[in-house]
């Protein structure tokens, strides 16, 4: 039985690159290497023929890559080997950038160690004088000291000498004037006054009355009087207490008294004591 002829225009409608690789790979194994770059034409095989991870580095002539192979920004620096990539420039270092927002407070430490104690530093000025506090609690009471020695004895002084006078009573007409005690004093040397105490009482049964009493030295009156008004039946009191500047010596001290009404003065007084 005879094959039917194969028709060459059917065969070629066939063909493919990719039957053609195969085919081209069966003759390269077949008949070498040498047969395969014969036969081939250039640049017949390009990537699309080429199986992936069919070309590597053992198969490749040394230097058979050059630059001018290699498509740009195609390598990666793991495409290197350690040291085969130059370190780059490093350029000047940049101005310092603006200060960033503060960040947030962080929890308190740990209190440090106390430090030395600094030097004392100088007194400052008195400060004002501040108010008195109150008084305080009264202490208790000291011991008693030893007595002093007794000092020089003092000059004598001038003697006071004084005298009293009573009377039991002395009546007087409406505006008559009686004089009621006296006395006299003998003011020593060295003194330069005497004080005058005198008391006179008085009552009257004519109704209401005025009576008053005049201090005279040396038949002298003072300056001033003693006034008293009292009712009818009434006892009244004229006194007065003055001090009279004069010279050493007997000085005679009166008491005169008046009413402007019929009155009775009775129990006149009168003490007189020099003084210094």
């Amino acid at each position: 039985m005879s094959t039917p002829p194969v028709r060459r225009g059917r065969v070629l409608r066939h063909l493919n690159p990719a039957t053609v690789m195969s085919a081209t790979a069966l003759f390269v194994a077949l008949g070498g290497t040498s047969y395969a770059a014969i036969t081939l034409p250039a640049k017949s095989v390009g990537p699309r023929e080429l199986r992936s991870g069919a070309v590597s580095a053992p198969k490749l002539r040394t230097g058979a890559v050059t630059s001018a192979k290699v498509r740009d920004g195609s390598l990666r620096a793991r495409d290197f080997r350690a040291g085969e990539l130059p370190e780059p420039d490093r350029g000047a270092t940049g101005s310092q950038g603006p200060a960033g927002p503060a960040g947030a407070t962080g929890p308190r430490g740990a209190d440090g160690p106390a430090g030395p104690s600094g030097r004392a530093g100088d007194p400052g000025p008195a400060g004002p004088r501040g108010e008195a506090g109150p008084a305080g609690e009264p202490g208790a009471p000291g011991p008693r000291g030893e007595a002093g020695a007794t000092g020089a004895r003092g000059p004598v002084g001038p003697s006071a000498s004084a005298g009293r006078s009573v009377v039991s009573g002395t009546t007087t007409q409406p505006g008559e004037v009686t004089t009621v005690v006296t006395e006299v004093l003998d003011v020593p040397d060295g003194a330069a006054a005497m004080t005058i105490a005198a008391n006179v009482l008085v009552a009257t049964n004519q109704g209401a009355a005025r009576s008053e009493c005049r201090v005279a030295v040396d038949g002298q009156p003072l300056g001033s009087e003693v006034v008293v008004t009292h009712e009818d039946l009434e006892v009244a009191q004229l006194s007065t207490d003055r001090r009279v500047a004069v010279a050493p010596g007997e000085h005679a001290v009166a008491v005169r008294c008046s009413s402007n009404r019929a009155s009775n003065f009775g129990r006149g007084e009168i003490v007189l004591t020099a003084t210094g």
